[in-house]
């Protein structure tokens, strides 16, 4: 059973529900809607509410994660500008967790608090991830984290990317006459 990604590669990776193709990142066009849904859905309040400087500063936010973990997958070293505004962000208040009767709830007091602990998480995430557990799928660069046993995994997932990359390699195989 595939483990549910962890939370800062589902921030970098969420579009409006179409999967990244060559790098793009629709994602970082998320309009309000889309925005606050996804708070939503990451248990960080459904009634956030943001001003339009705040939506610049969820989206400047997301670009330097983004530019981080790409650093960390690619080792090379990470952007003095990206560092700053993650560290920035992971000094203000952050949420106030409680553990309530189905587990633990976040309370969420404004957008900037949602936004501190995304960078808090963040940090840790980036502080802690080992050596090649963070990778770009090689069919469509989204970023997963590999948790396999083998700690080889090529795509995000295999009945999407891994499956079209086995079938063009087939039909490649058959075009050339390898295959009878």
């Amino acid at each position: 059973m595939r483990k549910e990604q962890p939370l800062i590669l589902q921030f970098i990776n969420k579009s409006t529900g179409a999967i990244h193709v060559g790098g793009t990142d629709a994602s970082l066009h998320w309009d309000l809607t889309q925005r606050v849904a996804w708070l939503g859905r990451a248990s960080l309040g459904e009634r956030t509410f943001a001003t339009d400087a705040e939506f610049e500063e969820f989206r400047d936010l997301k670009k330097a994660i983004t530019h981080l973990t790409h650093a960390l997958i690619d080792q090379v070293p990470y952007l003095e500008a990206d560092l700053a505004l993650l560290n920035s962000w992971a000094e203000k208040p952050s949420l106030v967790p409680e553990l309530g009767t189905h587990g633990l709830v976040q309370h969420c007091q404004s957008f900037p608090a949602a936004l501190a602990w995304i960078a808090v998480q963040a940090v840790y995430f980036l502080g802690e991830a080992k050596h090649g557990q963070i990778r770009k799928c090689q069919g469509c660069s989204i970023v997963f984290f590999d948790s396999s046993p083998t700690a080889r995994r090529k795509w995000c997932l295999m009945t999407r990317c891994g499956n079209y990359s086995k079938v063009r390699a087939f039909n490649e195989r058959n075009k050339s006459g390898m295959l009878t």
